[in-house]
């Protein structure tokens, strides 16, 4: 009876150490599986269709281990017991994935020949433009009226804002002008005047019944010759356009009075603006430089005239056309 008590608990003590043998080797192939899952043998793993690095996957197994994982055609095994699993890095590329990528490559080749037709566009011809048989050629006036060759006149007044306090001088001037080319020009010219006293000399005659010692000019004469130092335009409103020269000029005068005539120095500066092609209106300040004889004394005078005078030249023409 004993011994018969002791063979049953014989044997049922083997499949217990045999499962507890088995467990031990599971645990050290994978220590971190959890304790209350199924031993996982290698045979079993399989590779994901997208993974992108090989996989290798090792299984050892010893002598005393109750699980025998037999090789197969994807896990090989070696002599020593260990068995790899290979699993392929890429997999194949599908059609759906060609029919992707196809009209990318069509709209590359498209912008291609797109910008090499474009270039072709841009290139320079190399054959030269066709001659051209007959030209007309016009010249380029470098103002609007030209002055050169031309004569011309002036017609106008001026006054006397020097010279002796009991005068009043004003004149009229006539000038004839020939226009050397646009800037220069000679002009000689006179001038008549007319003299009155003034409030001065008409007290000194009812007080002291004397008559101021003073010379008044009878007539004027000099020959000048002109620069135009400027030529340029204003606008009056929208549609009108003037024309003007700023000019100087000198040469020698006489100047008569009613104790004789002497000789002067003449200078003149101001502005000429024109109006069309043939009127002007000249602006200036004369000056002339003279020795002054009276009846007792005589002395160096300068006679400060500003004038106004409106003139006309002659000649001119529209365009010049080349053929």
């Amino acid at each position: 009876m004993k011994y018969a008590i002791h063979r049953y608990i014989a044997t049922l003590a083997v499949p217990t150490l045999a499962l507890v043998t088995a467990a031990s080797a599971t645990e050290r192939v994978n220590p971190n599986a959890p304790t209350d899952s199924a031993p996982v043998s290698s045979a079993a793993v399989a590779a994901p269709e997208s993974a992108v690095a090989p996989v290798t996957t090792t299984t050892t197994t010893s002598a005393s281990s109750a699980t025998t994982v037999a090789p197969t055609a994807s896990t090989p095994a070696t002599e020593n017991g260990t068995q790899t699993a290979t699993v392929p890095a890429t997999a194949p590329a599908t059609a759906s994935d060609s029919a992707a990528s196809t009209p990318t490559a069509a709209k590359t080749l498209d912008s291609t020949s797109s910008l090499e037709n474009q270039l072709a566009e841009l290139q320079t011809p190399t054959r030269p433009p066709a001659g051209v048989t007959r030209e007309k050629m016009y010249v380029v006036q470098s103002r609007y009226n030209p002055l050169a060759k031309r004569f011309g006149f002036d017609l106008g007044a001026s006054r006397n804002f020097s010279g002796s306090s009991y005068l009043n001088m004003t004149q009229m001037n006539l000038d004839l002008r020939y226009h050397l080319s646009d800037r220069w020009d000679l002009a000689l010219g006179g001038s008549y005047g007319f003299n009155s006293f003034t409030s001065d000399a008409d007290r000194l005659m009812a007080e002291q019944g004397m008559l101021p010692d003073t010379a008044y000019v009878k007539n004027r004469a000099h020959l000048l010759i002109g620069y135009n130092i400027f030529y340029g335009k204003f606008r009056l409103g929208m549609d009108n356009t003037f024309y003007f020269d700023q000019y100087v000029a000198v040469g020698p005068g006489i100047v008569t009075t009613q104790f004789g005539s002497a000789s002067a120095g003449v200078a003149d500066v101001g502005f000429v603006f024109w109006a069309g092609r043939h009127g002007n209106v000249r602006l200036g300040v004369q000056n002339e430089f003279f020795n002054e004889k009276r009846l007792k004394s005589s002395s160096f005078e300068r006679h400060t005239l500003a004038h106004l005078d409106i003139g006309y030249t002659f000649g001119g023409s529209k365009e010049i056309e080349y053929q």
